[in-house]
């Protein structure tokens, strides 16, 4: 591999943990609306 192919993996490696970052926020940040969403109704 050459020094530039290296480089770019590695950012390529970065973008897609950021992705999976995003997407493990996106799905916690659902989960806590739907809890609130159940408290909300429970409390009606």
């Amino acid at each position: 591999l050459s020094r530039s192919a290296i480089g770019n993996t590695r950012r390529n490696l970065r973008l897609i943990n950021l992705r999976e970052g995003d997407g493990i926020q996106k799905r916690e940040e659902k989960q806590q609306r739907s809890q609130q969403w159940e408290i909300s109704q429970g409390v009606k």
